[in-house]
C-alpha cells in the first residue's frame, strides 16, 4: 500500500503544471524527480585522469610485484586447492577421521619433519574418562628415520577443590643433539654432534585459586641425562669429542642425576587451546636442582613468561610471547645439557634446534595470523597463515643482555586448528645462518599446559 502511495504522488507531481518536471524540455530524457539533470559540465561532472607518477616509482612498484607474486601464486594455489576439497566432500571426510569421537578414549597420530629429527612418527592412546570421572591417561610412541625414538606416558586425575594430580614419565634418545660451544658469541663454525639420552619421571599438583584465573602449579621430577658418541655413518657431521677435544663441556660423558622441585604461579585467560584471539598467559617459575652426585653442581633456575594475543580487524589477530629464564649456581659448573638453549618451545625459528646454549636465555616472538579457511563451519577445520619474528639470546650472566648480542629470524607459516584445538603447523624460518623447514604437532604458544601429561621433556624446566 505504501508503495502504491508514493508511485501516485510522484505521477501526480510529474503531470501537475509549473512542476520542476514539467518546465523541462518534453524531448529529455534525463529528468529526475527533482528536475531535469544538468548539461554536462567540469563544475557537476567528476572527470577520470591518469595521475602522474615519478620516475622512481616504477622500480619500486615492479620490485614489490616481484616480492608478492610468490606469496599471491600460494594463496591462489591453496584456495583452489580447499575449495576443491570442500566441493569434492574430502575435508568433510578428513574432518569425520581426525575430529573428536563420542567415545572417551581413541588414538592420536602426529609425525614431524626436519633437518636434525629427520621423518618422525608419533602414534598414541588416550582416555578421557581414565579410573574416575575427569581422569585423564595418554601414552605415545615416537620413531624417527635418524634412529631417534623417544616414549612417554601420562596420567591426570582430578583432586578436591578444583585441583588435579598429574603424573607422568618418559625416555628419549635423540641421536643428532648439536653443540656449538657456550655464551651468545658461540661461532657456526663450532658445530658438532652427540647422542642425547633422556629419563624422568615427575608428580605434579595443580590447584585453581579461583580469582583472576590462577592457578598454583607445584612439581617433583626425577630426572637422568647423560651424552655418549653420535651415529655419523649416514651424516656429514664432526662428533662433539672430536671437535672440542681437550675443552669438553662440563658432564660430557657422564650421567647426570638428580630431582627437581618446582613451583609456579599460572594465569591463563585464553579461552582456547588453538587460535586464541584475546586473552593472555603469564607464568612465574623457580626451580631448585638437587644432583645425586657431589661432584655436580645444584641449582636454582628462574622463569618469568607472558604471552599476550591481540584480536585485530577482519578475523586478524597478533601473539606476543616473551619470555626471561636463568640459573643461579655460585658460578659452579652446570651439566651442559641442563643449560637453556633453543629448543621447544624457546625456539628461534630461523635456527635449527641447540644452535645456543648457556645459563639463562631470553626471547621475543610475534606471530601475525589471519584465516586461509573458515567460512563452511566456523571453528570446525580452520587453516591459518602467519608471519613471524623472533629475537632472542643466551646468557651467562645478566650483564652480557644486549641488543648487539639478539639473533634474529623470520618466517611464515600454516596452523591447523580442529575445534578450537591446535593439530599441526608448518613452517619456513629465516635467519642469516640457516633456512629451517618445519612439520610439527606443536606449537611455541600455550606450550606448557599439562607437560607431564603430554610428555614433554623437562629438561631444563620450562
Amino acid at each position: 500500500m505504501r508503495c502504491a502511495l508514493v508511485c501516485l504522488v510522484v505521477a501526480i507531481g510529474l503531470l501537475l503544471p509549473g512542476s520542476a518536471a514539467a518546465e523541462a524540455p518534453a524531448d529529455s530524457t534525463r529528468i529526475s524527480y527533482w528536475g531535469p539533470f544538468p548539461e554536462r559540465a567540469d563544475s557537476v561532472m567528476a572527470r577520470g585522469g591518469t595521475i602522474e607518477r615519478d620516475a622512481w616509482e616504477y622500480p619500486v612498484d615492479a620490485l614489490w610485484w616481484i616480492v608478492r607474486m610468490p606469496f599471491e601464486i600460494l594463496r591462489g594455489g591453496l584456495r583452489v586447492t580447499t575449495v576443491w576439497l570442500d566441493e569434492s566432500g574430502t575435508l568433510e571426510r578428513i574432518l569425520d577421521f581426525i575430529a573428536p569421537l563420542d567415545l572417551p578414549y581413541g588414538f592420536v597420530f602426529g609425525g614431524a619433519i626436519g633437518r636434525l629429527s629427520g621423518v618422525a612418527g608419533t602414534v598414541g592412546f588416550f582416555h578421557d574418562d581414565f579410573l574416575v570421572d575427569g581422569g585423564r591417561f595418554r601414552a605415545t610412541s615416537t620413531v624417527t628415520s635418524t634412529s631417534s625414538r623417544r616414549i612417554a606416558g601420562g596420567l591426570v586425575l582430578p583432586a578436591a577443590r578444583g585441583g588435579s594430580i598429574e603424573v607422568g614419565g618418559g625416555y628419549r634418545v635423540r641421536t643428532r643433539a648439536r653443540y656449538f660451544g657456550l655464551g651468545p658469541g658461540a661461532p657456526e663454525s663450532g658445530e658438532s654432534y652427540f647422542t642425547r639420552e633422556l629419563g624422568w619421571a615427575g608428580l605434579g599438583y595443580r590447584q585453581s585459586l579461583g580469582a583472576f584465573d590462577t592457578r598454583l602449579e607445584a612439581d617433583v621430577l626425577w630426572s637422568s641425562v647423560t651424552s655418549r658418541q653420535p651415529d655419523l655413518d649416514d651424516f656429514d657431521g664432526v662428533a662433539l669429542s672430536d671437535r672440542f677435544e681437550g675443552d669438553l663441556p662440563a658432564g660430557y660423558g657422564r650421567e647426570s642425576q638428580g630431582l627437581n622441585y618446582d613451583i609456579g604461579l599460572v594465569r591463563d585467560t585464553t579461552v582456547q587451546e588453538g587460535r586464541p584471539r584475546a586473552g593472555s598467559l603469564q607464568v612465574l617459575r623457580a626451580s631448585w636442582y638437587v644432583p645425586e652426585d657431589d661432584a655436580e653442581a645444584d641449582y636454582v633456575q628462574y622463569r618469568a613468561e607472558y604471552q599476550q594475543f591481540f584480536d585485530l580487524w577482519w578475523d586478524r589477530s597478533l601473539a606476543v610471547r616473551s619470555f626471561w629464564s636463568y640459573m643461579d649456581s655460585d658460578d659452579e659448573a652446570i651439566h651442559f645439557q641442563r643449560l637453556m638453549t633453543n629448543d621447544d618451545p624457546d625456539l628461534l625459528r630461523g635456527f635449527e634446534d641447540f644452535r645456543w646454549r648457556d645459563r639463562g636465555m631470553t626471547a621475543l616472538s610475534l606471530e601475525y595470523r589471519w584465516p586461509v579457511w573458515d567460512y563452511r563451519d566456523p571453528g570446525a577445520v580452520t587453516l591459518d597463515a602467519y608471519t613471524f619474528y623472533d629475537g632472542g639470546q643466551v646468557f651467562g650472566n645478566r650483564r652480557e643482555i644486549a641488543l648487539e648480542e639478539l639473533a634474529h629470524s623470520y618466517g611464515f607459516g600454516f596452523r591447523l586448528s580442529v575445534y578450537e584445538r591446535f593439530y599441526f603447523r608448518v613452517e619456513a624460518g629465516f635467519s642469516e645462518e640457516d633456512t629451517v623447514l618445519r612439520l610439527r604437532g606443536d606449537q611455541m604458544f600455550q606450550f606448557g599446559k599439562d607437560g607431564l601429561y603430554h610428555g614433554r621433556d623437562p629438561i631444563p624446566v620450562r
